[in-house]
C-alpha cells in the first residue's frame, strides 16, 4: 500500500491523505499594495497605516501557505510545527518547528516563493483571450489579438509582475503611447480594453487583490485625434458608378477562357442588391435563396476561411427581400452551373466544394474601381451604397435595419447612410429648398365644380 503524506485543508490542525509526490504550487496570493492596504483601512476602521500594511501581509503570507502547502500546521511541546518536502526522507518529508506561529509561516513561504509563478500582463493575456473568446464574437477576438501585437507585444509594461502594477505606471504607460501616436476615441478605448479586462480578470482570479485599473485618472479631452470625416464620394459608390461597375462585372463573367473562381465577378454585382457583409455574400448556399428572398444563415470568417454555422451578430439572422436584379444575378448562376455539370446544392458563388474566397470578391472591387477611375472602395462600401439607396427612395428605417442586419437604428444611421448624389445635384437640391420666394407661392386650388 502506497503511503500517503498529509494534506492541511481549512483548520490549522486538521489532515487529510494525498499522494507522495512533491506538492505542486497551485498559484501566486497577491501581494498588497497601495490601494489595497487603503481600502482594508477604510473597511477595518485601522488608523494606524504601518499596522495595516504589516498586518496585510502576514495575511498575504499565510494565504499563499494555504494555497501551496499540502501538509498540517499545528502547536505542540511549546513550538509550532509542520512539515516540508525532503525527497531524502523514507516518507519524503522532514519536520520543522519554530516559536511562533508567524515564524514558521514565514519560513514555508520561503519555501514557496520561488516556484510561485508570477503572472504579469503578457503570461496572462492566453488565458484572458481564451475565457473571452467564450464571451464576444469571433472578429472581436480577431481586434484584440491585433490590439495586442500593435500596442502590448513589444511594451516593458506587459513584463511587470501584476502585483507590482500601480495605477500612476499605467497612466504614465497610456500616455507615452498617446504621445507617439495619437488615437481616435474608438481606437484608444479598444486599446485599453485589454489591460482593463486583464486586470479584472486577474482581480476575479485573486491574482490582484484589487484592479490598479480602477483609479486610473487621465484627461484625455485635448490628446485624443478627432477622426477624420471622410468625404461621401469615398463612402459609397454613385449611381453611374454602380452601372458602370455592372457592366464591367458582366464583360468578365462572360469573357471566354477559363477562369478558377468564373463566378467570383457575379457576387461582387450581387453585393450591390443584397447589401450582405463580404463573409454572409460568400457563405450564401442555394438552399438559402427562394424567388423573394434570401436567409442570412452563416458567414465565412476572413481571418481562417471557416465556415461559421451561426450569424455574425444576434441580429445577423435575418431574410432580405430579392429583387428583380438580384434575381436575375442568381439566373445567370444557376445557368453557368447547369451548362457544366455542377450541382446546386453548395455555395452559390462557388463551382467548388468550399466557398469563394472572401478576398477574391475585394480584388473585383479594387479592379473595377481602377477601370472606372473611381476613388477605391471595398464591399463593405457596397453594403453602404445599399442602405443608402434605400433610405433615399424612403424605405422605412426599421425595415432597413432588419434587411441590414443591425440591432438598433442609430447604428444604420450613423455608419452607412451617405448622399450619393454629385456636387451638382447636391447644389440644385440646396438651392431649391433656400428658394423662399418660390416656397411662398400659394398652391393652386382646383377650380370649383358644380354637381
Amino acid at each position: 500500500m502506497t503511503k500517503q503524506k498529509p494534506k492541511m485543508d481549512a483548520s490549522r490542525n486538521a489532515i487529510s491523505a494525498v499522494n507522495n509526490d512533491k506538492p505542486k504550487v497551485k498559484h501566486v496570493v497577491p501581494a498588497p499594495n497601495a490601494n489595497a492596504i487603503l481600502q482594508y483601512l477604510s473597511e477595518s476602521g485601522r488608523i494606524d497605516l504601518g499596522d495595516v500594511e504589516a498586518t496585510m501581509k502576514k495575511e498575504h503570507l499565510e494565504n499563499i501557505v494555504k494555497s501551496n502547502h499540502p501538509y498540517p500546521i499545528w502547536f505542540g511541546g511549546g513550538r509550532w510545527k509542520s512539515y516540508i518536502y525532503d525527497e531524502t526522507k523514507p516518507k519524503k518529508r522532514r519536520q520543522i518547528s519554530r516559536n511562533s506561529y508567524d515564524d514558521i509561516i514565514e519560513l514555508l513561504y520561503s519555501e514557496y516563493k520561488d516556484e510561485i509563478q508570477d503572472h504579469t500582463l503578457r503570461t496572462l493575456f492566453p488565458e484572458w483571450i481564451e475565457y473571452k473568446a467564450k464571451r464576444i464574437a469571433d472578429n472581436s477576438i480577431t481586434r484584440l489579438k491585433s490590439d495586442w501585437k500593435r500596442f502590448y507585444e513589444d511594451s516593458k509594461i506587459v513584463d511587470v509582475s501584476l502585483t507590482d502594477l500601480t495605477d500612476l505606471m499605467i497612466e504614465n504607460w497610456l500616455l507615452s503611447i498617446l504621445h507617439i501616436q495619437p488615437l481616435t476615441k474608438t481606437c484608444y478605448h479598444n486599446m485599453v480594453g485589454i489591460i482593463k479586462g486583464e486586470l479584472e480578470y486577474a482581480a476575479r482570479r485573486r491574482l490582484i487583490t484589487r484592479s490598479p485599473y480602477e483609479t486610473v485618472n487621465l484627461d484625455l479631452h485635448n490628446v485624443l485625434r478627432v477622426p477624420e470625416d471622410k468625404p461621401d464620394e469615398k463612402q459609397v459608390f454613385a449611381p453611374e458608378v454602380v452601372l458602370e461597375f455592372e457592366s464591367l462585372a458582366l464583360e468578365d463573367f462572360n469573357e471566354a477562357g477559363r477562369k478558377v473562381y468564373r463566378l467570383a465577378p457575379l457576387a461582387a454585382l450581387f453585393a450591390f442588391y443584397c447589401g450582405t457583409r463580404v463573409g454572409e455574400l460568400t457563405g450564401l448556399m442555394h438552399t438559402d435563396v427562394t424567388d423573394k428572398e434570401i436567409h442570412i444563415r452563416r458567414f465565412v470568417r476572413r481571418e481562417d476561411h471557416q465556415v461559421i454555422e451561426r450569424a455574425k451578430t444576434k441580429s445577423g439572422i435575418r431574410t432580405i427581400p430579392l429583387t428583380a436584379k438580384g434575381r436575375e444575378i442568381l439566373s445567370l448562376v444557376d445557368q453557368y452551373k447547369q451548362e457544366n455539370g455542377i450541382p446546386r446544392n453548395g455555395f452559390v458563388f462557388s463551382e467548388y466544394d468550399r466557398p469563394l474566397p472572401s478576398r477574391i470578391v475585394e480584388e473585383y472591387f479594387m479592379k473595377y474601381c481602377t477601370k472606372i477611375r473611381t476613388p477605391h472602395k471595398s464591399t463593405h462600401c457596397a453594403r453602404k451604397t445599399y442602405i443608402s439607396t434605400l433610405v433615399d427612395a424612403n424605405v422605412n428605417i426599421n425595415t432597413i435595419r432588419k434587411a441590414a442586419g443591425h440591432a438598433d437604428e442609430r447604428t444604420t444611421y450613423r455608419n452607412y447612410v451617405f448622399d450619393r448624389s454629385t456636387p451638382a445635384e447636391k447644389m440644385q437640391k440646396f438651392e431649391a429648398a433656400l428658394d423662399y420666394k418660390n416656397r411662398m407661392q400659394p398652391h393652386a386650388t382646383p377650380a370649383a365644380t358644380n354637381e
